[in-house]
């Protein structure tokens, strides 16, 4: 069952929305790629890093200025990867 807003429970949607911006380059990569993000909120963020194969590669917990600092990969064999947040 999926739940739509059309169908939830009143108030199932009140959270509010926060609008990020997330850009990962290069992408492919052969040694690091960095990762912009914004947020107007000043919580950590989780980054979540996977290979094609959907292999969870990298999990990284921190603060926007941190993840926005960090060169990603350096550990990655060189490939295409997909960033969720």
């Amino acid at each position: 069952t999926v739940t739509t807003p059309a169908s939830a429970p009143k108030g199932a949607f009140d959270e509010e929305v926060v609008e990020t911006a997330v850009k990962a380059y290069p992408n492919p990569f052969e040694s690091t790629y960095k990762v912009d993000f914004s947020s107007p909120s000043k919580d950590n963020v989780t980054i979540n890093v996977h290979d094609l194969s959907g292999r969870l590669v990298e999990v990284v917990n921190a603060s926007v200025e941190e993840v926005n600092s960090k060169d990603f990969g350096s550990n990655y064999v060189p490939g295409v990867y997909i960033i969720t947040v």
